[in-house]
């Protein structure tokens, strides 16, 4: 059976949700990125994931079945001021004590009753009261659980390379989604890595629309500061090329004031010999 359940990612303020299935089998760290991408979230601002059921943060450790996170749960994103503000009027939910393990039996075997057929047994719990005498026949229930468990174990062996085929792919396709590198490429300008940013362009697009890598850096490192990432918009996808509408704003260095805001159509293209998205065209759409 697969290892996936549906949970709904949102904003603190509601501004966006969405609904996904996702594997229980990946890491936190990865999940977080790919909650910031389908939230269209800044990568450079703090922020925390909290569990609507329970109010708790969630960490960057393990995986999501280690931090219990179950079907149709909800995760809400929120920016790490506002967090710290509203954190302490979350009233932790009651739990409720854990029941208390029965007392094990000790078990002794008489020596004096034992036969080939059956064997007397005196059961004494723990405040030495012995128990009536009981016969211990051949136990077909044990035998019966252990027969399931091999059969249940040979099916697991069987079945378990189709199912970490299964998590691969929907954990690679997340984490290779279209959006996410439309994020990583807008936080690699970001950061001045602007090579890394280049090689994220088709070698058309740099050529042909962009003008060479000189022009290129006359844009991004000499007149804009920072883009800001509003909104990314998955328009289509296949295994060769997807499409995707940004909302982008420039903060530029000549005014240090944000551009007014912009809406680009991006075209892209799967290059499979470095397994990564690449920008083949671009259309700006309109201005807001």
């Amino acid at each position: 059976m697969e290892n996936n359940i549906r949970v709904t990612f949102q904003k603190h303020d509601a501004t966006i949700s969405k609904t996904e299935n996702i594997s229980l089998d990946i890491k936190l760290s990865d999940f977080r990125k790919v909650v910031q991408l389908l939230l269209s979230f800044p990568s450079e601002s703090p922020f925390v994931l909290v569990l609507n059921r329970t109010k708790q943060e969630l960490d960057n450790y393990g995986t999501l079945k280690d931090a219990d996170i179950q079907d149709n749960d909800k995760i809400i994103l929120y920016p790490l001021p506002i967090w710290n503000k509203e954190k302490h009027n979350f009233v932790p939910p009651r739990t409720e004590p854990k029941p208390q393990p029965l007392e094990t039996p000790t078990v002794t075997i008489s020596d004096k009753q034992e036969t080939q057929q059956n064997t007397t047994i005196r059961i004494e719990n723990n405040t030495g009261q012995v128990s009536p005498k009981v016969k211990k026949g051949v136990n077909i229930n044990l035998i019966l659980s252990i027969i399931g468990l091999t059969v249940i174990g040979s099916f697991f062996i069987s079945i378990y390379p189709k199912l970490l085929v299964k998590f691969e792919y929907v954990n690679n396709s997340l984490i290779n989604s279209p959006e996410k590198f439309i994020q990583d490429n807008y936080s690699a300008i970001n950061n001045d890595e602007f090579k890394v940013a280049w090689s994220n362009l088709s070698p058309i697009f740099q050529n042909k629309s962009v003008g060479g890598y000189g022009k290129y850096l006359d844009w991004w490192e000499k007149k804009v500061d920072r883009v800001n990432v509003n909104q990314i918009r998955l328009v289509s996808k296949d295994d060769k090329s997807a499409v995707v509408e940004v909302k982008l704003q420039y903060f530029m260095k000549k005014t240090q004031k944000l551009s007014d805001p912009e809406s680009l159509r991006l075209w892209l293209i799967w290059d499979h010999k470095n397994s990564k998205w690449m920008i083949d065209k671009s259309q700006r759409l309109m201005w807001w």
